[in-house]
């Protein structure tokens, strides 16, 4: 059947939005009976939610997408940090940032702090950090927010002080 012969009701169910639902629904799903999936089904599950989120937050739906991030890593085998550190990840930094972006401050302190001891590499810690400079500056306390964000620096090989001294002030005046 041609596009143009299509009835209003196939033209709903096809497209992004139609499968934006489906991923949805089926997330939803089978997060509903996860007790009953085995390990291979719930790491499938896993990356599931991770999806289901990356497109809630994209859309600016942050409430859905923490119960995703959420989920996601609920639903991580013990071993993930070792076995699949890029899913273990991006479930744990989503978890931490839409945790802040919905008011839960204490989960997001905690979900940052465990990141910064589990993160695979230093560029992955330095994500953290990122995050947590976004977190501090969303609560106004902008202190921390740029010492998160120096230490996501010192992640990379970038030293910069805390408090530099008036010397160091006035040198970097100087040059640039």
């Amino acid at each position: 059947q041609s596009a143009e012969a299509a009835t209003p009701a196939q033209a709903e169910d096809s497209g992004p939005q139609a499968d934006d639902r489906r991923l949805f629904a089926l997330t939803n799903h089978l997060n509903e009976a996860h007790e009953l999936l085995d390990a291979r089904e719930r790491l499938l599950l896993c990356r599931l939610n991770l999806r289901a989120a990356e497109r809630a937050r994209g859309a600016a739906a942050f409430v859905a997408a923490h119960e995703n991030f959420r989920l996601g890593v609920e639903r991580l085998p013990a071993s993930a940090w070792q076995k699949y550190p890029k899913l273990a990840m991006e479930l744990f930094l989503g978890q931490a940032e839409c945790a802040y972006l919905t008011g839960h401050f204490d989960e997001a302190k905690q979900v940052l702090s465990l990141l910064y001891d589990s993160a695979p590499s230093p560029a992955e810690r330095a994500r953290a950090y990122y995050v947590a400079g976004l977190f501090y500056r969303h609560t106004g306390d902008t202190t921390s927010s740029a010492y998160a964000l120096l230490d996501g620096l010192r992640e990379l090989g970038v030293a910069v002080p805390r408090t530099p001294s008036a010397v160091t002030v006035l040198y970097e005046l100087l040059r640039t």
